[in-house]
């Protein structure tokens, strides 16, 4: 009977693309952040339980609860908004803050005016949690942000977590799909931290697809992954591929590859450079979703010469298509 209404948060994907190599960080780690939010006596009532019949009722905003997340967010942008205005740099991912600044005196400053709002406001810090003093190397949220080699990382438990669940599932290939969706949970984490995560897990994940449904089958199904599913985690244990990190400034392309597709044929041209083709009999009845994507997939291999190592821009006038290629596969 809770409304779960939608709400953004902070997220590496909001937060790795507005870093510099110039930046200084600190982090800073609520006390039971939740707690710090009351509930209004009037609405007490809603939050009760009962034990041994013996009636509780929470007096501050509850751990589990699934608006939980949303109210505590909206209640710290007024405290995150305050600081902004006072020239402070935060990135608030609920209980967990990001400070940044120009430099080391800059950051200092912030941590300060931080400390000092969080005290008035009764909110307390956990210090054994947090990163007090300036640096240009912090973990945040699952990543490693590394302002000297201005690149975004993977820490190292979480690679060698990720490697032990690929390393027991080629051992033990007959397994449930509940270990299944948790390895592709972790797959998908590193999506902001990883180059081509998401191309690279999407194999694993359309198979896992064709044979587990939500809602249909049971979590601990037993299920045996194919020599193909466990052929296309090989790259995930590449610590080289895994751990390169991420730019904090993407690439910006250096060339532009045009095509479309129609019903009969499809063209593309690179600069001065172009190529065409028609669709073979069995491709006509093909959706145009299909034939777009198929028609990029075709111009890339026709320019592969003039492509590779390079960052290329795809124009296409079909969204699905254009969506598809910036998820990766998606």
């Amino acid at each position: 009977y809770i409304v779960n209404l939608k709400f953004r948060m902070v997220s590496l994907a909001t937060i790795i693309p507005s870093l510099d190599p110039r930046d200084w960080y600190a982090a800073l780690d609520m006390k039971d952040a939740y707690f710090h939010i009351s509930i209004t006596p009037a609405h007490r009532r809603f939050l009760r339980f009962v034990v041994r019949k013996t009636h509780y009722q929470f007096t501050a905003l509850p751990f589990g609860l699934c608006t939980a997340p949303r109210v505590f967010t909206k209640c710290m942008a007024v405290v995150a908004a305050f600081l902004r205005r006072h020239h402070v740099h935060v990135f608030p991912y609920l209980d967990d803050w990001l400070v940044w600044g120009r430099s080391r005196q800059q950051v200092q400053a912030h941590v300060e005016m931080i400390t000092d709002t969080f005290s008035r406001l009764g909110i307390i810090i956990n210090a054994s949690k947090s990163v007090l003093m300036p640096t240009q190397s912090i973990e945040f949220i699952g990543a490693i942000l590394d302002a000297t080699r201005a690149r975004a990382f993977l820490p190292e438990a979480r690679r060698l977590a990720l490697m032990d669940l690929i390393t027991n599932l080629h051992l033990f290939p007959i397994t449930t799909a509940r270990q299944c969706l948790k390895l592709l949970g972790h797959m998908a984490s590193c999506t902001y931290v990883v180059q081509h995560a998401r191309l690279r897990l999407r194999p694993f994940q359309a198979w896992l697809a064709s044979v587990y449904r939500p809602g249909r089958n049971n979590l601990d199904m037993v299920i045996t992954v194919p020599a193909h599913a466990l052929d296309s985690l090989h790259w995930w244990l590449d610590p080289l591929t895994v751990g390169e990190g991420v730019p904090f400034q993407p690439l910006l392309p250096s060339l532009t590859l045009v095509m479309d597709a129609s019903a009969l044929g499809w063209g593309a041209h690179l600069g001065q450079l172009t190529t065409q083709g028609m669709w073979q009999h069995h491709e006509l009845d093909l959706h145009i979703n299909i034939k777009e994507l198929r028609a990029i997939r075709l111009a890339c291999q026709a320019f592969m010469p003039h492509l590779r190592d390079r960052c290329v821009e795809v124009l296409t006038d079909n969204t699905t298509a254009m969506f598809h290629l910036n998820k990766q596969g998606g």
